[in-house]
């Protein structure tokens, strides 16, 4: 596996969450966030809430990484972030997470866990996040996770 570093509601997974997108692998992206917001709330963190508004852009990078459009990792993070901002206005911070292999949601949440970098994103002070995963020819999922600290109003 390899993972490198640079937010909906608790719910079990595969269980239906009523904003999260339809795609392909939107019962893993959903999986993925019941293990983040599993493992923080072990922590006394607040779960994080998924964000329709960032969803399209996880998708798209990971789509992008596993198209070969652009390299593994966070090329165009500020491109990202910057898009977000605009669609939600003023943000206190971001944070991403990518990965990549033949993986499950709770293995790259694993991985991610075992990672001090990811650790402290997954950790962080955000409350909004969404997750993307595309299928490259190689069989090896992308995986993009993009954390938001989104100030309520």
């Amino acid at each position: 596996m390899v993972v490198t570093a640079l937010i909906a509601n608790g719910c079990k997974p595969g269980s239906n969450l009523h904003d999260a997108p339809v795609a392909k692998y939107a019962k893993m992206e959903r999986d993925v966030l019941y293990y983040i917001n599993d493992y923080r709330t072990s922590k006394g963190l607040q779960p994080l809430q998924w964000s329709n508004a960032i969803y399209p852009l996880a998708s798209e990078h990971s789509v992008d990484m596993a198209e070969h459009k652009v390299a593994f990792g966070h090329d165009g993070f500020d491109a990202r972030f910057n898009a977000i901002k605009n669609k939600l206005g003023y943000l206190r911070g971001a944070a991403e997470n990518v990965a990549l292999g033949h993986l499950d949601a709770k293995a790259v949440v694993k991985g991610w866990l075992n990672s001090p970098g990811h650790k402290k994103n997954i950790e962080g002070n955000y409350n909004l996040t969404a997750i993307g995963i595309a299928q490259g020819n190689d069989g090896n999922l992308y995986f993009t996770q993009i954390f938001i600290n989104k100030p309520s109003n």
